[in-house]
């Protein structure tokens, strides 16, 4: 058996002392030579081999000891190894920055965490998970009443309805109006038929005195199970109704004495009774009966949009002398109901006028109106910004008030509307005074004005 010394120099210098001193050499010449052919080997070659038959088995064992030592050793180092990293990960999460926040900057980050429709009443979300982290968290979420301060209350969902989950629901909901507690409250309710005995509406409207604002929307809206609560909007601001009416034709009263709600919002086809401190109405429902007589007593309304959808020629006109805002919505079956709903009101404070969805309008007329420029203004087509009447193919202006007109104001109007709109036809009589009436301004306008142009531009202006 042929040995060569080790090279122990190839390896670390702390495993030397492992390693032996020779090593089996590998195959000379010789024995290639004879493993290839049936040549016997000489007498002396015998003898090595032999040699190598009874000494090999002690080598081996040997060799195996020293293997399952190494493997030993190779575990040990492997498993002390993941320990190190282990107790790293563990030094790093003690001395983490998360760990000296101040409550104040932990609670901030909570709140911005929290989900914009409130939390569900569901355990594993949040902000409940919040508190199942540390003792810490635990107490600062539990103390973050702006956390736990949207209620929402989603009944189109099937599992919020299913009988085995009612009183836990109806349970969880009174934590989280425990924690929220007294901080104001956002209710959101999202109704479905036949809900209204659902244990959790009297655990709700036991905190009534908090909410600041109100959002009910559903297919069919019975505002019954709110009757306990009027006389308790302490906090209300804002309310929106959303769906179909089950009352009838009987006001609904049931925020007629809320001192502090201020907006109010309905698509719900009833009157409503309603605190003469309210400055906002979005009413979505068709301007009708009912639309009057929710407006009768809003004396302080300030900004109001109504539908325009159909008109009652038979309603008296209503007084609202504090309203500055008016938006007018329509569809395109009722292009006229607009102006003939707009003169329902007398408006004496009004200042902006917004007119939605006047796509087929082709004929408009102004007559006396005391600021004719911004209407003009608005009327010109300019790129980024929508066309109000995109089929208006005739305008007819005749003023006679002591407003002046801007030249450069008409001269961009009717260039926009003959160049990138339907406008074909232009009227206007004018005997007031004029403003940027220069030489550049006067060319531009005769221009437009040379018979058998593109718009037909009969014009009187003195």
């Amino acid at each position: 058996m042929a040995y060569i010394s080790t090279k122990k120099s190839d390896f670390d210098i702390r495993l030397a002392h492992l390693l032996p001193h020779y090593c089996h050499a590998p195959p000379d010449a010789r024995i290639i030579e004879l493993l290839q052919t049936n040549a016997p080997p000489t007498p002396i070659e015998r003898n090595s081999l032999e040699a190598t038959l009874s000494e090999t088995p002690d080598r081996v064992a040997e060799l195996d000891s020293l293997i399952l030592s190494t493997r030993s050793l190779l575990h040990y180092l492997t498993k002390d190894r993941n320990k190190a990293l282990e107790n790293q990960t563990n030094a790093k999460r003690i001395l983490s920055p998360c760990r000296r926040l101040p409550t104040e900057l932990l609670t901030e980050i909570f709140i911005r965490c929290s989900p914009l429709c409130g939390p569900p009443l569901d355990p594993r979300a949040l902000p409940w998970t919040l508190s199942q982290v540390c003792r810490k968290w635990r107490a600062v979420a539990i103390a973050t009443h702006e956390l736990w301060s949207t209620i929402y209350l989603p009944f189109l969902d099937d599992q919020f309805l299913d009988e085995s989950r009612m009183y836990e629901v109806a349970c969880m909901l009174s934590v989280v109006l425990d924690r929220a507690r007294p901080h104001d409250l956002e209710v959101i309710i999202w109704l479905k038929n036949d809900t209204y005995t659902h244990p959790v509406f009297p655990v709700l409207i036991s905190s009534v005195r908090y909410w600041k604002s109100l959002d009910i929307t559903g297919e069919s809206v019975d505002l019954g199970f709110l009757s306990p609560c009027r006389g308790h909007f302490d906090r209300l601001e804002t309310a929106v109704v959303d769906g179909h009416h089950r009352w009838g034709s009987q006001a609904i009263d049931v925020f007629s004495m809320a001192p502090r709600l201020r907006s109010f919002e309905m698509s719900i086809n009833a009157p409503f009774l309603l605190p003469v401190n309210v400055v906002e109405l979005f009413d979505y429902s068709p301007f009708d009966a009912d639309t009057h007589a929710t407006l009768h007593n809003l004396v302080n309304i300030k900004h109001l949009t109504i539908l325009c959808s159909s008109y009652s020629s038979g309603l008296p006109r209503i007084c609202l002398p504090r309203v500055s805002e008016l938006e007018l919505r329509t569809d395109r079956q009722a292009v006229d109901a607009p102006f003939l709903t707009y003169n329902q009101f007398d408006l004496p404070s009004l200042t902006h006028l917004k007119i939605c969805t006047l796509t087929n309008l082709r004929c408009f007329t102004i007559e006396d109106c005391p600021n004719i420029n911004p209407i003009l203004g608005a009327l010109s087509i300019r790129p980024g910004r929508n066309i109000m009447f995109p089929k208006m193919s005739k305008l007819d202006i005749e003023c006679g008030s002591g407003d002046v007109l801007d030249m450069r104001v008409l001269v961009e109007l009717v260039q926009s509307q003959r160049d990138q709109g339907a406008l074909r036809e232009f009227k206007i009589t004018w005997q007031q005074g004029l403003v940027n009436d220069d030489a550049d301004i006067r060319s531009r306008w005769q221009q437009l004005c040379v018979p058998g142009g593109e718009i037909q531009i009969p014009a009187l202006i003195e």
